[in-house]
């Protein structure tokens, strides 16, 4: 799985895990402003860490900082900080899409080409546990966009998915404690984890201190690659002598 995901990766989306910097502000706008892809801080019952994605609330305008190569790098950055996390590797995550206000300018900031192998590697390749995917307030334009890309997901992860009309939900499925204070009603007053600018804040703080910036620099120009000129050739009785492992 490693190897395919970084081959696939220096193939064919280079922009995702590879030359990040936190610093550049189109990354810095996208983690602190716009929000899509936010890193909760509590984790549910069973330790899983949970993921917001706001699919529907970014700016898709012309004079945003950003192009869809930033916004794969954002998710790619978050992503790899909590992969590193021993206890979400060991129990894995929860993401929570959020497909509210949604429109086609929001499914084509992605060219479909590259959503395609986006899907394949998230579902095939990616060295994550994707325990549990929520759709909330799926409409048309997700609809589109799954009968087009869709069928690159897995089977496993399909059986995972769960689809919400309401919030009433979506609170049976992850504690109302884990959520930010804008999916909660306003009569709510127990713990939760606090508003999405604040969140948001607190990543990007910890993304830019200078010993995590300069490891994912690290991480993302040295190790993120592949040298196929050391690949050893495999024969097929070697290949004949490993069983397939069966992992969740």
């Amino acid at each position: 799985m490693f190897d395919n995901f970084h081959t696939k990766i220096c193939d064919q989306l280079p922009f995702w895990m590879c030359n990040i910097d936190v610093h550049k502000p189109a990354l810095r706008d996208l983690i602190t402003n716009q929000r899509i892809y936010v890193h909760l801080p509590h984790r549910d019952d069973e330790g899983r860490r949970i993921f917001l994605c706001q699919l529907g609330r970014f700016d898709v305008g012309k004079d945003i900082l950003y192009n869809f190569h930033d916004y794969i790098a954002y998710s790619g950055v978050t992503m790899m900080v909590s992969n590193r996390e021993e206890e979400t590797q060991v129990n894995g995550y929860v993401i929570f899409l959020d497909l509210t206000d949604q429109t086609m300018k929001h499914m084509t900031f992605m060219p479909i080409e590259f959503r395609r192998k986006l899907f394949g590697l998230f579902s095939n390749q990616l060295p994550a546990r994707i325990k549990s995917m929520i759709m909330y307030n799926a409409g048309p334009v997700w609809e589109t966009m799954w009968n087009l890309a869709g069928h690159f997901v897995s089977a496993k992860i399909k059986e995972r998915m769960s689809y919400c009309k309401t919030m009433e939900e979506v609170y049976k499925l992850i504690p109302m404690r884990c959520l930010p204070r804008e999916y909660l009603p306003d009569d709510y007053n127990g713990p939760c984890a606090g508003n999405l600018a604040d969140i948001a804040s607190y990543l990007y703080s910890e993304l830019s201190k200078p010993v995590v910036r300069d490891r994912i620099l690290e991480l993302s120009t040295k190790y993120f690659k592949v040298d196929e000129s050391k690949r050893p050739v495999i024969t097929d009785a070697e290949v004949a002598s490993f069983r397939k492992l069966h992992v969740d």
